[in-house]
C-alpha cells in the first residue's frame, strides 16, 4: 500500500473511530450472564492487559533497536571523520586538519559506540561485525600517521616540534622514504591515504557496520512478526470466551453478534491482509483495535523512517550514495540520460566562509535541482562532497537541447540570484546504451564534465566520442 492510501486510510479510521466512542462494555454484559460469564469477562479483561503489556514491549524494543542503529553508526562516522581529517591535511597541508584527526581519535567515539553494543548485544552477531569494523579502523590509523609523517616533511616542520602529537613523531619512518624528494613524500602521503590498500580497509569497516546494521533490521522484523503472532493468539482466545458466552446465555446472541462476534471477524480479516483494524463493537475490542492500528502506523513510520535515512542524503534530503545505486541499478540504461553535477571551486566557499556556508551552498543547488526535475522518472542523488547526478530514465537523445536548457537555467538562476554566495555548476552529461554499464556511463558523464571545467567552467557538455578522444 502506498503512503498515500496508507495516509487516507488512517485519517478514515480516525473519523470512525470519533463517530463509535460510545457503545456496551462486554464487563456490562458480563453482569447479565451467569457467574461463569463474570469468569469469562475476568479472563477477558486479563487478556487486554496482555495486549497492552504487548505493545509496551514492542514499542520499547523498537526504540531500542533504533538507538542500537544509531549507536552503530556511529563507529563508522567516526572512521569517516579521521579519513575526512587525515585527506585535508595531506591534501592541503594545513595542521588545523591534523589537530582534528587526533581531537576526533582522542574523543573515543568508536570505542564508546562498540562499549554501548556490548553492554546490551555483547556475544550477538551485531556486536562481532561491530568490532571487526573497529578493529580494521583502528589499524587503519597507523597508515594515517604514516601519511602524516610524510607530511611533516612535505611542511617544512622540524620532527622534535613538541606540537606534533606523539604518535606522528614517534612513527617508524623508513629509510629510503626519508631521503625521497617533497614531491615524492606528497604523492607518498596521498598514495596512503587514497590509494587501493586504503579504499580496502575503509570497505571492511563500512561492511561491517552495514552488516550489523542490517542484523538489527532483520532483529526487529523478527521481533515485529512475533508480536503480531501474539496479539493473533490472544484475539483468538478472546474469540473462545464469546463463544462460551453465547452458549450459556441465549439472550446475549445479538449483543455478541454486534458487539463482540463481528468486529472480532472483521478484525481478524483486516490483521491476516495486514490492513488496519476497522473499530467497531465492544469498547474492549474498539481498544484493542486501537491499539493495534497504533502499533501499526507506529511500525510502518519506523520503518519508512529508516529507510528513508538509509537512502537519503541529511543535509539535502537527496538520494545519498546508497539510494542513488539503488536507482542506478534498476533503470534501462539503452533509454536513460546521466546527469553529472559539480560545483565550481567549491572548496573555495568553504575556505572563504566557513562549512557552514558550504552547506546552505549545497542546500541551494539541491533545491534548484528538485525544482527543475521533478518528474517521477527523474532521480537527483548527492554522492559526494559537491558531486551531485541526476538520472532520467526513459528519454530519448532528441530531448538532450531540453535537458541542456534546464541545466542552463539553474545555472542562470545560481549565477543571477541576488541572495548569498554566487555559485556556479559544471556539468556533463551522457547517454547510455544497451551495451553500457553503470560504471561506463558514468565515466561518459565523468569525461564530459571534465570537458565542461577545461572549457571555462559553469556550462554543460553532452558526451560525445570525439570529447573522448580529445581527452
Amino acid at each position: 500500500m502506498s503512503d498515500v492510501a496508507e495516509q487516507t486510510k488512517a485519517e478514515s479510521l480516525n473519523t470512525l473511530e470519533e463517530k463509535h466512542k460510545k457503545g456496551f462494555s462486554l464487563k456490562f454484559i458480563a453482569w447479565i450472564l451467569t457467574g461463569l460469564g463474570f469468569v469469562m469477562s475476568i479472563f477477558l479483561v486479563a487478556s487486554i492487559a496482555s495486549l497492552s503489556n504487548t505493545y509496551k514491549q514492542m514499542s520499547d524494543s523498537t526504540l531500542a533497536y533504533i538507538n542500537w542503529k544509531d549507536t552503530a553508526l556511529a563507529v563508522q562516522h567516526g572512521s569517516d571523520e579521521l579519513t575526512d581529517q587525515v585527506r585535508m591535511y595531506v591534501i592541503t597541508e594545513k595542521s588545523e586538519y591534523m589537530d582534528g584527526y587526533f581531537a576526533e581519535s582522542k574523543s573515543g567515539r568508536r570505542q564508546k559506540a562498540l562499549e554501548q553494543i556490548k553492554e546490551s548485544l555483547d556475544g550477538t552477531p551485531v556486536y562481532t561485525q561491530l568490532q571487526i569494523s573497529l578493529n580494521e579502523s583502528m589499524q587503519l590509523m597507523e597508515r594515517e600517521y604514516y601519511a602524516m609523517r610524510l607530511m611533516i616533511d612535505v611542511t617544512g616542520r622540524d620532527i622534535s616540534d613538541t606540537k606534533i602529537p606523539e604518535e606522528v613523531r614517534s612513527v617508524n619512518y623508513k629509510e629510503e622514504d626519508a631521503i625521497k624528494t617533497v614531491e615524492a613524500k606528497k604523492e607518498l602521503a596521498i598514495d596512503y591515504v587514497f590509494g587501493d590498500e586504503y579504499i580496502a580497509s575503509k570497505v571492511i569497516i563500512i561492511g561491517g557496520v552495514d552488516s550489523a546494521v542490517n542484523t538489527l533490521d532483520d532483529m526487529m522484523e523478527n521481533d515485529v512478526i512475533n508480536t503480531s503472532k501474539n496479539l493473533n493468539r490472544i484475539i483468538i482466545f478472546q474469540s473462545i470466551l464469546v463463544g462460551m458466552n453465547v452458549i450459556f446465555v441465549s439472550i446475549s446472541i445479538v449483543l455478541l453478534l454486534l458487539y463482540v462476534v463481528r468486529p472480532i471477524n472483521v478484525l481478524i480479516a483486516d490483521l491476516e491482509n495486514d490492513d488496519y483494524a476497522i473499530v467497531k463493537g465492544a469498547k474492549e475490542y474498539k481498544y484493542l483495535a486501537k491499539t493495534y492500528n497504533k502499533i501499526r502506523r507506529q511500525n510502518i513510520e519506523a520503518k519508512q523512517n529508516l529507510t528513508f535515512h538509509a537512502e537519503h542524503d541529511r543535509l539535502t534530503g537527496l538520494l545519498n550514495r546508497t539510494g542513488y545505486e539503488n536507482i542506478f541499478s534498476r533503470v534501462n540504461l539503452g533509454k536513460c540520460l546521466f546527469v553529472l553535477i559539480d560545483i565550481d571551486k567549491f572548496k573555495d566557499v568553504n575556505d572563504a566562509y566557513g562549512h557552514a556556508a558550504g552547506d546552505k551552498v549545497l542546500k541551494k543547488v539541491a533545491d534548484l535541482l528538485q525544482k527543475y526535475f521533478s518528474k517521477s522518472n527523474e532521480y537527483i542523488s548527492r554522492i559526494g562532497g559537491d558531486e551531485f547526478t541526476v538520472i532520467i530514465d526513459g528519454i530519448e537523445e532528441e530531448e538532450a537541447e531540453t535537458i541542456k536548457t534546464i541545466c542552463h537555467q539553474v545555472n542562470k538562476e545560481l549565477v543571477t540570484s541576488k541572495k548569498g554566495i554566487q555559485i556556479s555548476l559544471s556539468i556533463g552529461m551522457a547517454f547510455g546504451s544497451d551495451l553500457d554499464t553503470t560504471d561506463t556511463l558514468f565515466k561518459k558523464a565523468d569525461i564530459a564534465l571534465y570537458a565542461t571545467k577545461e572549457n571555462g567552467r559553469s556550462n554543460v557538455t553532452l558526451y560525445s566520442k570525439s570529447i573522448s578522444e580529445k581527452k
